[in-house]
């Protein structure tokens, strides 16, 4: 398990792992959006969950719909107040 604090932006990060399967879930507490850059494995990581979306009563999707790594890190928007969840495709 990795987890990465972004102190100054209020988000938290963490990757975990569990055979060919990983899951990164990025919380943002700060009442703006951030967006942060995170390391991880090669490869497209789909977006679960998104706490910001309409369904859940956010004020609209701000996470990507897929992250694509393709230099072991990524920028991830995250919205205010929410969280998002990404699996690995591999």
């Amino acid at each position: 398990m990795t987890i990465n604090a972004f102190d100054e932006k209020r988000v938290l990060a963490l990757t975990r792992r569990a055979g060919n399967n990983s899951t990164l879930c990025v919380w943002n507490f700060s009442e703006s959006a951030q967006e942060v850059v995170v390391e991880l494995a090669n490869g497209h990581w789909p977006n679960l969950f998104d706490s910001s979306a309409a369904e859940w009563g956010g004020k609209g999707e701000t996470a990507h719909a897929r992250l694509t790594v393709t230099e072991g890190r990524v920028r991830i928007p995250i919205g205010a107040w929410s969280f998002a969840v990404y699996v690995s495709d591999k």
